[in-house]
Parts: C-alpha cells; sequence; structure tokens
C-alpha cells in the first residue's frame, strides 16, 4: 500500500507542476556519486539499477535491513 500511496502523492505534485518525473539529483548524499543520474521516474517505477536483493529468506538485503541494522534508511542508501 505504500507504493501507490506515494505513487499518488507523487502524481498529486508532478500534476501541479511542482516536480518533473525527469528530476535528478534527488538526495543530496548522492549528489558526489553516479547515483546522481537517477530520475524520479527511475524511482517510482522501481528501476533504479540500485543493487538491492529483496527476497525473503536466509539473510538477504532486506532480511538484513529489517532485523539486523539499526539504521535502516543508512543500510538501504549505502546500497
Amino acid at each position: 500500500m505504500t507504493k501507490t500511496v506515494n505513487a499518488a502523492i507523487v502524481g498529486t505534485v508532478v500534476k501541479d507542476g511542482k516536480i518533473v518525473m525527469t528530476n535528478q539529483s534527488l538526495f543530496g548524499p548522492w549528489k558526489a556519486d553516479g547515483r546522481a543520474a537517477i530520475s524520479l521516474a527511475d524511482m517510482m517505477a522501481m528501476s533504479s539499477g540500485l543493487e538491492f536483493n529483496e527476497e525473503y529468506g536466509d539473510v538477504t538485503d532486506v532480511t538484513r535491513m529489517l532485523y539486523l541494522e539499526p539504521d535502516m534508511a543508512g543500510f538501504a542508501g549505502s546500497k
């Protein structure tokens, strides 16, 4: 449901002309590396190219992020 809510919010902001889907350099810490080329459209389509294994089983990126890392956002952002 989170993806749906985010898409609705982003769609509203795009419709209002406050952002465009081709915006890049979305996050300050990403401006100094290759992630600066990731656009809002890439993020919304979940095709950013960021390496993240979302399989649920054994110790994958998602299980590590949810249960082993003290800073989930920091862990996901480091991928």
